[in-house]
């Protein structure tokens, strides 16, 4: 009996495979569609955290992988081209399976009620991911490697690596698409809790400022049902993802609550409390190791902020001007300088005004003048909720506030035209806060014509009584103004001196301007 060898065999199904492929995907997406629809979402056995059809999707893909392994296809070119179709049908396979259980999920829920985690929407999360794990071990058992090396040797090494990058970009696609599945699905539970959160907050702080009670613990407990669920159902990465998910959502709904409640003008209590949630969801969220976030720490100072009180506000901004004070070096006399000596004894205080130097004159847009058109822009911006008699009101004032700039205007030109480019400078002196130091009387010595360069050498003396008690976070505010036509005071510069570092001593100390962004420190020379 002769034996035929028969060679080449394989182009008789070069059509074949392709249409094999296309019936493969269609009947992909059918199994997906029934096994989404038949899938109870309750997890495989009590070892898994995904439930039967993550199992089905895998089954059909490892299917495909085993037929690609018998056909064990010859030849190089013809190779590389079905395992590129293996690998778009392969992403979208588990992209449309991702869609499905996305739909799946979304329309067991009822938006009219109260948002919370179920185990639903924890298997679904597992399932998809349990899909996306298996992208790249499938891409590796298709074998494209030995494909690639074949191609080098036949076409040269460009086309290898060209066709190296096809195939890398169709599996980060493939990758990333379901990844954003995912993401669809986290950032979804976020938008549903944070009216929630929403809720919680306005009524915990309501609750707080009418009745004096806290409800903290409300949220708390709402937030810790639904990351007990989580944290239970989730695979460990998934949960970490959430996790952040929730944070962002409650931080942000933090956030406009703010935001809300500044243009409210609600009071200090208000966000007291909101102070003491952010406090809670940082420990609940973080416990001890809280992240260095730009955001949060302005969230944090902004909460501070309003919940001070007048004389909590007034020390913040006195300590401010001091850390802006010594923020420039001692050389930079932006305004001018000014020497002193200050000596603080048991009931009072005595300080000797020697002299000042490289004083400026007072200009026109500078101080005040920059400080009034900046309340114009603040003004037009928050007149959209205004009612019809307040913005007649704001109009009015805005008026006044525009004749009063013309009128110092002229008044600075008037003054700088008389004094061709001198000043008539004083200083006046007084103890900060005033609410601590009504007692103390504000101090003023004569005027000197004519100069930038004021020699003063005078001397006062401050009685103040229990003054152990009072130095702390007490100052003293040294202003150096310039006499007008009218006898008003030009604004110049000023300094600060904390009274608690007061020894007996010379002290050099830069003028900063009020109004003006460029503020130099006070810088201290010891004698």
């Amino acid at each position: 009996m002769d034996h035929c060898e028969i060679t080449a065999s394989h182009i008789w199904f070069n059509k074949a495979v392709p249409r094999w492929l296309d019936i493969a995907l269609y009947k992909a997406m059918q199994r997906i569609v029934k096994a989404v629809e038949l899938d109870d979402l309750s997890p495989v056995d009590d070892l898994v955290k995904h439930s039967s059809s993550a199992v089905d999707i895998r089954t059909v893909l490892m299917q495909i992988k085993t037929f690609w392994a018998q056909l064990n296809w010859p030849e190089v070119e013809a190779s590389y081209a079905f395992i590129s179709k293996i690998l778009d049908d392969v992403c979208k396979t588990t992209i449309f399976y991702s869609d499905k259980m996305v739909e799946r999920v979304s329309r067991g829920h009822n938006n009219n009620a109260e948002f919370t985690i179920n185990q639903e929407l924890c298997l679904a999360i597992n399932n998809i991911d349990y899909v996306l794990q298996y992208i790249q071990p499938f891409v590796n058992d298709l074998g494209y490697d030995t494909t690639l090396s074949g191609l080098e040797a036949l076409n040269g090494d460009m086309v290898a690596a060209s066709c190296r990058r096809t195939l890398t970009t169709l599996v980060q696609n493939a990758v990333e698409n379901v990844e954003n599945k995912i993401l669809e699905i986290l950032e979804d539970v976020g938008e549903k809790m944070a009216p929630v959160i929403g809720d919680f907050l306005a009524n915990c702080a309501s609750r707080v400022a009418y009745t004096g009670r806290d409800c903290k613990d409300t949220l708390l407990s709402y937030l810790d049902k639904n990351l007990i669920l989580l944290k239970d159902k989730l695979t460990e990465r998934n949960f970490e993802r959430i996790l952040a998910v929730i944070w962002e959502c409650s931080a942000q709904t933090l956030e406009n609550t703010i935001y809300h409640w500044i243009e409210m003008k609600k009071p200090p209590s208000y966000f007291k409390t909101l102070c003491d949630v952010l406090k809670v969801l940082l420990k609940f969220f973080y416990d001890d190791k809280v992240p260095q976030d730009e955001t949060l720490e302005k969230m944090r100072n902004l909460l501070q902020l309003y919940a001070s009180d007048t004389t909590d506000l007034i020390g913040k901004y006195y300590w401010n001007r001091i850390q802006q004070q010594r923020s420039l070096q001692a050389d930079e006399f932006t305004l001018g300088s000014v020497a002193v000596r200050v000596q603080l004894f048991k009931e009072h205080i005595r300080i000797e005004i020697l002299n000042a130097r490289e004083l400026k004159p007072p200009e026109v847009h500078r101080g005040s003048f920059q400080r009034i058109g900046q309340g114009r822009k603040l003004r037009a911006k928050s007149n959209l909720n205004m009612s019809r008699s307040q913005r007649h009101l704001d109009w009015v004032k805005s008026k006044f506030s525009s004749l009063k700039f013309q009128v110092h205007e002229a008044q600075v030109q008037i003054h700088a035209a008389n004094t061709q480019g001198q000043a008539d400078p004083y200083i006046s002196v007084r103890l900060v806060p005033d609410s601590r130091f009504n007692d103390c009387p504000k101090l003023r010595t004569r005027t000197i014509r004519g100069t930038l360069f004021p020699l003063f050498d005078e001397k006062f003396d401050l009685v103040i009584s229990r003054a152990s008690q009072r130095i702390q976070d007490s100052y003293i505010l040294i202003t150096v103004k310039d006499r007008g036509m009218m006898g008003q005071g030009m604004f110049l510069g000023e300094a600060f001196i904390p009274l608690q570092e007061i020894q007996v001593l010379i002290v050099a100390v830069l003028l900063s301007s009020f109004f003006t962004s460029r503020m130099a420190p006070l810088v201290f020379i010891l004698l």
